[in-house]
């Protein structure tokens, strides 16, 4: 039997992670709670909070289709606040963080929409998996400097105006792409 199980996982300016462990879990609209930030903070950074986030990326034959599933994620063990900071504001912040990452996911799959759900020997012949990792990567590194960005232009959400914008701004992306979203649709 062919076996074609490919997995990627990305993070935010941090090595390699694993997916599936009990401190990991997917974006929502539910949003995040300063719970959800278990580590100690490092202390060599200048910055009040840090969300550690990323896309997952998995190709996998079922029954001679392949299908092609991206996953965003929050890591809460290597998520961390610095005490006497927890406030609205800086959570609104670091949301943001996450929403852009799930945004780039639903990119992904826009992107990739073409290429999914294909008999195996198309997608083999048609060298789809090529075309489906440039993808992963080239939306992964487009997301790493919208995320810069970001930072930069709020001044890590410190300028209220920029903030505001941004925030608008993402969630209309994210209402734009929501036939992506899998939680609410069967892409999987």
């Amino acid at each position: 039997m062919r076996n074609l199980i490919i997995i990627f996982l990305a993070a935010i300016s941090i090595p390699l992670t694993t997916i599936g462990q009990e401190d990991t879990i997917g974006w929502s609209f539910n949003g995040l709670r300063w719970e959800d930030y278990k580590t100690v903070l490092n202390p060599a950074s200048a910055h009040d909070a840090f969300t550690y986030s990323g896309i997952s990326f998995e190709m996998f034959e079922e029954e001679d289709t392949v299908h092609v599933v991206f996953t965003s994620y929050f890591d809460r063990s290597q998520s961390w606040v610095r005490k006497g900071h927890l406030n609205d504001t800086l959570l609104a912040h670091e949301q943001l963080h996450f929403d852009i990452m799930e945004l780039y996911t639903r990119k992904m799959y826009a992107a990739a929409e073409p290429y999914t759900n294909k008999n195996y020997r198309e997608f083999i012949s048609q060298k789809y998996e090529d075309r489906v990792r440039k993808i992963f990567s080239d939306l992964y590194n487009e997301q790493i400097m919208r995320q810069q960005n970001y930072d930069v232009e709020t001044a890590h959400g410190q300028i209220d105006e920029e903030q505001k914008k941004w925030t608008e701004a993402i969630h209309k992306e994210l209402s734009d792409l929501k036939k992506y979203d899998v939680r609410s649709t069967s892409q999987q």
